[in-house]
């Protein structure tokens, strides 16, 4: 009897061990899929409703995105910082991603829309067992912003100070050119640390790349434009 008892209670604890290591073998954070389920469930009645998403809803978005696209946050089970995985990283840009094709216009019935699309490679990415070789290395993970980065703001008062005299002609690009360089729409670079963006400076990196293409493409600036750029600086300044 005592040698059976022995018996069961190894079994119990073989599946336990088991069912331990399944855990911890998971490729996506429990956060992670807790807040993906959430997203997904609110662009499926959204697009089910065939209606864009609402203010508090895209603020939802805004939130995960946010927390996610640095590619670190804080765990608070373990009371450290969990850095993710590449899997992670390419599903938390597919899930915002997928914000941008609810209320999908009408299309042939054979054909899928884009939302379908992006629902089923969410779904693939959330079914994964293993990191595909395409996402190995395809993010990195940045360091979030105190502010606006001084260093940026600095090279983007340069750019605009060119802008300004530039009058609507075309000089020397250099430091347009540079800033470019070292500041993407994914990302800023600064003494070999990357960065991710934070609203304000998302919208000056957004105005100037807009002002490049207006000096290249139609040869003029729109004064507008350049006005609303120093507007974004000045807030910089004092965020």
């Amino acid at each position: 009897m005592q040698k059976k008892i022995y018996i069961l209670l190894a079994f119990v604890l073989f599946v336990l061990s088991a069912c331990s290591a399944s855990a911890d073998g998971e490729l996506i954070h429990d956060d992670i899929r807790s807040d993906t389920d959430q997203l997904l469930k609110i662009t499926e009645k959204a697009n089910e409703e065939k209606r864009e998403l609402e203010v508090n809803e895209r603020s939802l978005f805004d939130d995960y995105k946010y927390k996610y696209y640095v590619g670190k946050f804080y765990d608070g089970n373990s009371n450290s910082e969990y850095e993710m995985n590449d899997l992670e990283k390419e599903l938390v840009r597919r899930v915002s991603s997928l914000a941008l094709f609810v209320n999908p216009s009408e299309s042939l019935s054979s054909e899928k829309s884009g939302y379908d699309v992006f629902r089923e490679n969410v779904d693939e990415l959330l079914d994964a067992e293993e990191i595909p070789d395409e996402l190995v290395d395809k993010h990195m993970t940045y360091e979030k912003q105190n502010g606006v980065n001084e260093t940026f703001v600095e090279d983007a008062k340069k750019v605009f100070n060119f802008f300004d005299e530039a009058e609507g002609t075309i000089t020397d690009t250099y430091v347009v050119d540079s800033f470019l360089q070292n500041y993407t729409s994914e990302h800023l670079k600064v003494n070999d640390t990357y960065y991710m963006h934070n609203e304000l400076s998302d919208d000056i990196q957004f105005y100037i790349e807009m002002l490049n293409d207006q000096m290249w493409e139609e040869n003029r600036l729109n004064l507008h434009d350049v006005d609303e750029l120093e507007n974004l600086i000045k807030r910089a300044e004092r965020y």
